[in-house]
């Protein structure tokens, strides 16, 4: 076997000369011969081969390229990465994660084509999202995973000389060029992409700004035509709304890549990672609070200074991934995935007649929109939804702003996992989601949302027939999701409830969180 891995012997005349290779380390010349993109070769990686596969050669031309370490593993839904030593803090080893739709997407698009000597599907990719998702690291981990040669588009290239700061931009692009493939990493990048629609005061640097911008966006439509390796990777926080819209046309940065908040899947597997012990109950307790990554490595901090650990809810967010309690170990003898056939030694769900009227394959259309009205709508019917959602192998994102920034992110990370967006319809104006949404909707409302033409249904519909037939596990469920404290005594007690009692619970369960259903009990004047 040769170092590209084939067998047998290898006609070298049916591939060209290596004209670039790309290396992470000094290497001992190997004897001509076939080299491709991450072959091994003593203790060296080859990062990026021109073409690939391509015969290795004396006159080959090889650069050396300092990297950190970035091993990656696609596990599930999520992708890790992990960086050998830190890209970010200096620490021996750091772990990032990311949806693989999303990664997986930007590989097909962007990078791959760029390590298979081809242009990306737009000269520019550009990042936006909440801080502290992981936008940045993105870039610098697609930069020392794929080895480009990596250049700075950042405020320190300006200057106060007439014509100089425009010189060095194109400088730094036609240099980028020369080299290509090539990533120009852009962070922060709000600096300039919305210089313009915020300039116009006739100052010195407003036409600095309008010069540089006016650059930057012929040369990237000039990249696309030519068909140029280049691809410019910008992060922001911004608003895209807010951003200059010449730039956000296809042919340059196209539509920004929202990376969005973790959800549970990739928080426990964060916290596990680190060694934090109860990491599927952080991970739960952080998604549902809106814990970004940022959040989520200072919660590994305090668990390893052996300090209290306390996670406060991100209101100000406007969205979360709402998370319930693991259904395995609350009805540990129940078949929750597949087919409840497939398991005959198990028993039926309990949510076997919430399936009569939302039949799991709606959730599947991104058309569906449902409305769910009534006092309890919130308070009971959302969690218990939630549950059900879970039991068919959905996840949830929560939404109550109005504000179109976040509502944007939440519907984008809804899109890069098989979910399903609640929204509290009695907070926010609902026309913008309903019909801007690729995925399935439930709206939450105490009066009902018939002028947005959607499935409605009672809360009294979704819990009718469990408050009859399975009162035990539906309050087994409400005292999980409030962290109420209770025992098997308690649960005994709720079959005993009369209609009015149970209505009391119903109504204020939610006013109890983190208290105990003793307190509940006395609270309402019922008697135990």
């Amino acid at each position: 076997m040769n170092e590209s891995g084939e067998t047998g012997e290898i006609d070298l005349n049916k591939y060209k000369p290596c004209t670039l290779l790309r290396v992470n380390k000094e290497f001992s010349a190997p004897p001509p011969g076939l080299v491709k993109r991450g072959n091994v070769i003593g203790d060296t990686v080859i990062l990026y081969a021109k073409p690939s596969p391509c015969v290795y050669a004396p006159s080959t031309r090889v650069d050396v390229i300092s990297v950190v370490k970035v091993e990656v593993e696609k596990r599930g839904n999520i992708v890790i990465f992990t960086a050998r030593p830190s890209l970010t803090s200096g620490r021996d080893v750091d772990y990032y994660i990311y949806p693989r739709r999303l990664v997986e997407d930007i590989e097909a698009k962007y990078f791959e084509p760029l390590v298979n000597d081809k242009p990306p599907v737009n000269p520019g990719i550009l990042f936006v999202g909440s801080p502290g998702t992981g936008k940045s690291t993105m870039i610098e981990l697609i930069a020392n995973t794929y080895g480009f040669v990596t250049y700075s588009l950042d405020p320190s290239i300006l200057s106060e000389y007439v014509g100089r700061t425009e010189r060095n931009v194109a400088q730094l692009l036609d240099t980028a060029e020369k080299t290509e493939p090539a990533l120009i990493k852009a962070d922060e990048a709000e600096w300039w992409l919305r210089a313009r629609a915020h300039s116009g005061d006739g100052s010195g640097m407003s036409q600095i700004m309008s010069g540089v911008i006016n650059i930057l966006l012929r040369k990237m439509q000039e990249w696309k035509n030519r068909g140029v390796k280049v691809l410019i990777a910008g992060a922001t926080n911004y608003d895209p709304r807010t951003l200059d819209q010449a730039f956000l046309r296809p042919g340059r940065f196209g539509k920004p890549i929202v990376v969005p908040l973790p959800d549970y899947e990739i928080l426990k597997t964060f916290y596990e990672l680190y060694g934090v012990k109860d990491a599927d109950r952080l991970a739960r307790i952080s998604a549902n609070a809106g814990y970004n990554m940022s959040e989520a490595y200072e919660v590994v901090e305090l668990y390893r200074a052996g300090k209290p650990i306390r996670i406060e809810p991100k209101k100000q967010r406007g969205y979360a991934r709402l998370t319930t309690p693991p259904l395995e170990s609350l009805f540990p003898d129940v078949a929750w995935k597949g087919s409840v056939a497939s398991d005959p030694g198990k028993k039926r769900s309990i949510f076997d007649e919430i399936t009569y009227f939302l039949p799991p394959a709606i959730f599947n259309s991104p058309y569906t929109r449902i409305g769910v009205f009534g006092k309890k709508a919130e308070s009971v019917a959302m969690p218990i939804l939630a549950y059900y959602l879970q039991s068919i192998g959905k996840t949830v994102i929560l939404l109550w702003t109005d504000n179109p920034k976040e509502i944007d992110e939440a519907l984008a990370g809804a899109e890069y996992g098989n979910s399903v967006v609640f929204v509290r319809a009695d907070y926010i104006s609902l026309g913008y989601i309903h019909l801007n949404t690729s995925v399935p909707v439930v709206y939450f409302s105490a009066t009902g949302i018939e002028e947005l033409r959607t499935l409605e249904l009672s809360d009294e519909a979704i819990l009718g027939f469990l408050k009859m037939k399975h009162r035990r596990e539906l309050f087994k469920m409400l005292f999980e999701f409030y962290d109420i404290s209770y025992t098997a005594k308690d649960l005994e007690k709720i079959v005993e409830l009369t209609d009015k009692d149970l209505e009391k619970v119903f109504s204020t369960i939610h006013f109890y969180s983190k208290s105990s259903a003793q307190d509940m009990y006395q609270g309402l004047a019922i008697s135990v």
